[in-house]
């Protein structure tokens, strides 16, 4: 029996895996386009809206009012720190009372030291994997953070403070499935913290949200959804009663009744394919057309109760009503009426930077790009962070300048190398001049930065590898993303690889 070469069977060994993972159906450059054409970039749609730990707790301050209550507190703390320069929670404490970014890294470096020597010293001390993850993630760097959480986790089984921070993670990361999962474990551990229950609705809304577009593009009706979203509304204002000594939580109930119907909206009408490439003003009226004449006469009625709160003054956290009044504005098309509402939130809020992205992605929704990256750069004077490159990205992308939008990632990566959303809309920026081998790269980054858990980054380097017909692994990364519910990625591997 003739035996053929090691040589020649390491070549068939290699060729064979490649073309059992050939596609059953063509796919070339232009069809790859064109489904990159039809995937959504980050900021593109930036109207995003939660509670802050500090509205949750009721201890809203001003600008000025919070850097006095800051520099009284370095003072205190610094005390701490002439006694005794390794006080790992004086260090922590510092960095989040911090002058300026500069000082903030100095401690977050000194409390990661700190952290590594104590960690030497007792390497079971789950707490202390838990600060590391704290300190990791005030620095963006989510998908380290999520491992130290995981450390954590493992010692300390029994701490919900460690599933609501990994819970806050995959939220903040829009794994709503996770996120939820995480913050159900934490309420039954410890169902006390008000803030918990706030996490764990807007997880629920969200989710149910994507169930909802996806069913309404299936032709599903959206009545027969009323009953689940109801129940979540009513679990946030069961929870709520547990707190009735705070008498502005009524207020928080018709708030997050203003957010769900607002998303109601917006979130089945992002989801049309004709909704997907518009780029002017109409993108907002016509994600609203979906609401009932019900439920925006109950919006009108809101709006009044708020409007009546404002001149009573007696809402302890001031820019809720100012932020419902602009939800309001925005859908029946009072662009102007939004954006007033939006800057009183932010004179009496000024740390919450949602409000600046949303006047901004009302601006560019106007095409009106140089208030709308005005606006961005404002805010990040004020409180910078990753998320502010994300939305102004998404700005630059809608004025279709590829080389700019490249040049904005590139400048929030050399101070957040570890964002995956950033990686992600860079790479997309070579994906569109069809340069796929530098999309590739940038693409194969992200997925790395969020440690392969974001569906969007796995489907858009699949793409990558398509188009450069690198058929065996860009099946691999359909199929994680598929695993993580992608839906573009579920269709084509039904359709081009079964």
């Amino acid at each position: 029996m003739k035996v053929l070469p090691l040589f020649l069977l390491a070549c068939l060994w290699a060729v064979l895996p490649a073309v059992a993972q050939q596609p059953t159906k063509p796919i070339d450059k232009a069809l790859v386009k064109k489904w990159f054409d039809s995937t959504s970039v980050g900021g593109q749609i930036s109207v995003t809206f939660n509670f802050t730990e500090a509205e949750v707790k009721g201890n809203v301050t001003t600008t000025a009012q919070k850097e006095a209550e800051n520099a009284q507190r370095r003072q205190e703390l610094q005390l701490i720190l002439t006694k005794n320069p390794e006080d790992l929670q004086a260090n922590m404490d510092l960095c989040g009372v911090a002058k300026d970014t500069a000082q903030a890294s100095f401690y977050r470096n000194k409390c990661l030291q700190i952290i590594e020597k104590l960690l030497a010293q007792n390497p079971n001390d789950g707490d202390l994997y838990f600060k590391k993850g704290q300190v990791l993630q005030s620095a963006f760097r989510f998908s380290e953070a999520m491992q130290e959480y995981g450390k954590a986790q493992k010692l300390i089984p029994d701490s919900a403070k460690v599933y609501q921070k990994a819970g806050e993670l995959y939220f903040f990361t829009q794994q709503y499935a996770n996120a939820k999962e995480y913050f159900d474990y934490a309420l039954k551990l410890d169902d006390k913290p008000l803030d918990r229950h706030f996490y764990y609705m807007m997880t629920d809304i969200f989710l149910s949200m994507m169930q909802l577009a996806q069913a309404e593009s299936q032709g599903v009706k959206m009545q027969d959804f009323a009953p689940k979203m109801l129940q979540e509304m009513q679990y946030l204002f069961k929870a709520i009663e547990k707190y009735g000594q705070r008498a502005d939580l009524q207020d928080f109930k018709l708030y997050a009744r203003v957010l769900w119907v607002f998303y109601k909206g917006f979130m089945i009408g992002a989801s049309l394919k004709e909704n997907q490439t518009i780029d002017d003003k109409s993108i907002v009226l016509k994600n609203f057309f979906f609401l009932s004449e019900a439920e925006r006469q109950e919006l009108k009625e809101l709006e009044k109760y708020f409007e009546q709160i404002i001149k009573q003054k007696k809402l302890k956290v001031a820019s809720l009503p100012h932020e419902a009044i602009a939800l309001v504005g925005m859908v029946f098309g009072d662009d102007k009426k939004s954006i007033q509402a939006f800057q009183k939130a932010i004179k009496l809020n000024p740390e919450k930077g949602q409000n600046y992205h949303n006047i901004a992605f009302i601006y560019s929704c106007q095409r009106n790009y140089a208030k709308a990256e005005a606006i961005i750069k404002e805010k990040m004077k004020q409180n910078q962070d990753v998320t502010d490159y994300v939305v102004w990205a998404g700005m630059v992308y809608r004025q279709k300048n590829n080389t700019r939008m490249r040049s904005v990632c590139e400048e929030g990566l050399a101070k957040y190398p570890q964002s995956p959303d950033l990686y992600v809309m860079q790479g997309m920026t070579y994906c569109y001049e069809d340069n796929y081998e530098l999309g590739e790269k940038s693409l194969l980054k992200a997925v790395e930065a969020s440690n392969y858990t974001q569906g969007d980054a796995l489907y858009k380097l699949a793409l990558a590898q398509l188009a450069q017909e690198k058929w065996g692994s860009a099946k691999i990364y359909l199929e994680k993303a598929r695993d993580l519910k992608n839906e573009e990625a579920t269709d084509i591997l039904k359709n081009y690889f079964e």
